[in-house]
């Protein structure tokens, strides 16, 4: 017919209505001419080519699982196709894998390595500890080495476990004994200062006051030991023979100084005259007799070669000054000549021995015959002058802190002065033994000040030392002093105020109420 194309050619096909015939696509064929559509590759089959005539088989391995395929597919791992034109493959028996995808026999078909298990059609390695046992595996399991290691670190854990809880149970009790050990010490510690509260720890050492009054510098200058030996000395070995003793020690003058140089011993030439005219001046005014006048005075009353015995006559300070009857202080001599003229109370209240000793006795009898010696008579303390002297006894410098405690080898004297001054606590405390006065004194001391007891007998002091040949390099230390020495005789008071009260209402006894037994 006029206007109809030529008879198409195989591998190509004209659809109504063309002028020219057209290649069949890829994925189709035409295998005789004339046709006016291509046909699909069918399954098994593919092509890749357009205006094919015939499509090509799959080959073993692989597959066209669809119709128009323009390429086959390789068999997919755990799976084999051993013939041409399959439309699927075959998967591997149970528990084998093919190496690859692509397999065209059951022979490639293997089976899972150790160490690796069959899922999901694949091989898959197992976690690090972890193995498999068999190669038809579907799961790994835990590897004996990992095993063995979870086992021995268990062991471990559970070994430092319970080291870790026996070290615990040991430290803790070792920390409680400590803490008993450290209770009993500072209990001790108490019971040591207080041993010191009805007895001396060394006897009371005096001389008479017709024997001081004609003494001679050259004879103090032996001091105790030689005064002792030359027989100039009383002894009164316990407070308790003090007290009882109807005539020694019946009027005792404490004699309170500072050596105007640390060289020094004890007192100068003026000061020593100074003493014995004050000492008469004493006895005149207060109307005493002179036989039963006794001189305490540091050089001769404590031992100056014992250090051991000079501390045993330190802890005793507070019996000692309860034990006098006036407080004489006698300031330093300034001038070059020796004058009486011209001592200075400054130098005097910079010390912190002497400061104690004001205190000691102020809290034992109260400002009564506390005397400061002057350069024509004694004039009698202020209350007001009493309280500033015991107001800083532990803030004022001793002579060792003025020499920094030589470069840290010594200890500081103010610790010294805890002991006496814990019993002095205690029989203010207990209102047993001290003076209405001497009470009444401490409780002014503490009220001037803010902070109490605290700032009077503190719990911690500044300790500094630094070396002669380096004065500016100093070194500063926070050590304890009373620490909570002071709570733990209150405690100790209370305790026995409260055993006694309890006494006293067995025996059926009418006591004042204990608040006001402790209240002035």
């Amino acid at each position: 017919q006029l206007g109809l194309p030529a008879k198409c050619p195989a591998g190509q096909h004209c659809p109504a209505g063309s002028n020219s015939p057209t290649s069949c696509p890829a994925g189709s064929f035409a295998n005789s001419s004339g046709l006016s559509e291509c046909t699909l590759c069918s399954t098994g089959y593919a092509m890749s080519q357009a205006g094919a005539e015939s499509c090509n088989h799959c080959r073993p391995g692989t597959y066209a699982g669809a119709q128009g395929q323009l390429s086959c597919d390789l068999c997919p791992i755990g799976s084999y196709s051993d013939s041409t034109a399959e439309e699927s493959c075959r998967a591997c028996p149970g528990g084998t894998l093919t190496a690859a995808a692509g397999a065209s026999s059951v022979r490639d078909c293997r089976l899972c390595t150790l160490g690796s298990f069959y899922e999901d059609g694949r091989c898959s390695q197992c976690f690090w500890g972890f193995t498999t046992t068999s190669r038809h595996a579907t799961s790994c399991s835990m590897s004996a080495s990992l095993e063995a290691a979870l086992i021995a670190s268990t062991c471990s854990l559970l070994a430092v476990s319970v080291i870790i809880v026996l070290l615990s149970r040991r430290f803790r009790s070792r920390l409680a004994l400590l803490r008993r050990q450290a209770e009993a010490a500072a209990e001790q510690k108490v019971s040591d200062c207080l041993e010191n509260v009805e007895e001396f720890g060394y006897p009371l050492v005096l001389m008479s006051a017709s024997q001081f009054k004609t003494l001679t510098m050259r004879e103090l200058s032996t001091r105790y030991e030689g005064n002792r030996s030359a027989h100039r000395l009383v002894f009164v070995d316990t407070y308790s023979r003090f007290k009882e003793h109807p005539n020694l020690g019946r009027r005792t003058v404490f004699f309170s100084y500072h050596s105007a140089s640390e060289r020094l011993w004890g007192p100068d030439g003026a000061q020593l005259e100074l003493m014995q005219r004050s000492l008469e001046e004493a006895i005149s005014s207060n109307e005493w007799e002179e036989e039963n006048t006794y001189v305490w005075l540091d050089v001769f009353s404590v031992p100056q070669e014992r250090e051991d015995m000079k501390r045993l006559a330190i802890t005793s300070l507070h019996l000692y000054t309860k034990c006098a009857d006036a407080l004489l202080v006698i300031p330093p001599n300034m001038n070059c000549d020796n004058s009486i003229q011209l001592m200075a109370m400054d130098n005097y209240e910079d010390r912190g021995w002497m400061r104690a000793e004001v205190m000691a006795y102020c809290c034992n009898h109260g400002v009564e015959r506390v005397y400061l010696a002057g350069p024509e008579r004694l004039k009698p303390a202020t209350l007001e002058w009493a309280l500033d002297m015991s107001s800083s006894v532990f803030t004022t410098k001793m002579w060792c802190c003025q020499n920094g405690h030589s470069g840290g080898s010594c200890q500081c004297q103010k610790e010294l002065l805890v002991a006496p001054f814990v019993a002095l606590y205690f029989d203010i405390k207990s209102r047993r033994h001290g003076s209405i006065e001497g009470i009444r004194f401490f409780n002014s001391v503490t009220k001037k000040y803010k902070g109490g007891k605290d700032i009077i007998l503190p719990p911690t002091y500044e300790y500094t030392t630094w070396e002669k040949k380096s004065p500016l390099k100093t070194h500063h230390e926070v050590r304890t002093l009373f620490g909570d020495l002071l709570l733990r005789v209150e405690r100790r008071v209370a305790a026995s105020i409260y055993a006694e009260a309890g006494r006293s209402h067995a025996l059926g006894e009418q006591r004042p109420p204990i608040a006001r037994r402790q209240s002035l």
